[in-house]
Order: structure tokens, then sequence, then C-alpha cells
């Protein structure tokens, strides 16, 4: 009798333990397996086990394999914009995303959109670069906060705020 060596088998939520009976009644509805996080595989854990009569073990030892199919994971925003993006009104701009402001750990393409853009910004959908030229009634609002989704093939997507500031353009006397 074994245990997986690999993720953890529970019935009714404890630990199962090496030498454990468990009833056959018990197999369907409360033994689980939950495999490590983001773990996947054919063969991917095995548990051995021995069957009784309820008076005696067997002599021949079984084995279960099982299989754990991949599934997608949404993208994460781990490392958050901090700073606000500060703007002048009637100048072009270009703002990059840091590296690692998204991640995914099943896809290396994000697609990027963003909503509450100021009029006269935009996203590049495939590098996240937001760029463009805040108008001049832009610096009415003080602050506006842009929300940045990036989205993973499957559609999973995640979101962090960014807050833009519009600064009035310096006034020539003269």
């Amino acid at each position: 009798q074994a245990l997986p060596a690999k993720g953890t088998l529970k019935l009714n939520g404890t630990l199962v333990k090496v030498g454990q009976s468990i009833a056959v009644a018990d197999i369907a509805e409360r033994l689980s397996f939950t495999p490590a996080a983001d773990a996947n595989g054919k063969g991917y854990a095995t548990v051995a086990f021995k069957v009784s009569d309820g008076k005696e073990l067997s002599s021949l030892s079984y084995k279960l394999t099982i299989d754990v199919t991949a599934v997608n994971d949404a993208p994460t925003a781990p490392k958050p914009i901090a700073v606000p993006l500060s703007l002048i009104e009637g100048k072009a701009f270009s703002f990059i995303l840091p590296s690692g402001t998204f991640k995914d750990v099943d896809d290396t393409v994000l697609t990027y959109s963003a909503t509450g853009l100021l009029a006269g910004m935009a996203i590049d959908s495939k590098t996240g670069k937001i760029s463009g030229n805040p108008g001049y009634s832009a610096a009415d609002l003080e602050s506006n906060t842009v929300m940045i989704m990036a989205t993973d093939k499957a559609g999973l997507s995640a979101s962090m705020p960014l807050t833009v500031k519009v600064i009035n353009s310096p006034t020539v006397l003269g």
C-alpha cells in the first residue's frame, strides 16, 4: 500500500494515511484526489492498495493510476502599476506596460484591452502599449482610472487599474 508521491488523497476532507481502510461506499462519494497546482499529465500519480473481505487483506497488491487533465488558468496581474501615468494635455505620449504586469502560466500570448481611456488615447491589443494625445479638455478631469485587461486564448482575463493624470500644458506668455 502506498499513497501518491504527488498531490493529495483525502477521505471526507482528511488526508488518507497508509494502511487506512476505506469502505467501498466511500470511494465514489467521499474519496478525492487533488493534484499540485498547475500540475497535470497522463500517469500523474499512482495509489497502491489491497482489498479486504472484512476479515483478511488480499495477498495481491493493486495499483490505481491517476491521469490529470490540464485546465486553463486565468492570467494574473501580480505587479500592479503603483505610480500614476502623468500626461501633458495636447502632447503625444507612449506608455509601455512594465514587464511582469500580467502573467499567464498557460499562454505566452495575451491580448490587451482597456476601458476608461480618455479621448485621443488607444491601447495596442498585441503589446499593451498605451499611446495617444490627450485633448486640451482632458486636464479638466484631474485624474481618470483606466482599467487595463489582459485576456488569454481561452477568453479568461485579469485586469488592473491605472490612474491617468492629465496636466495643463504650460502657457506661453509673450
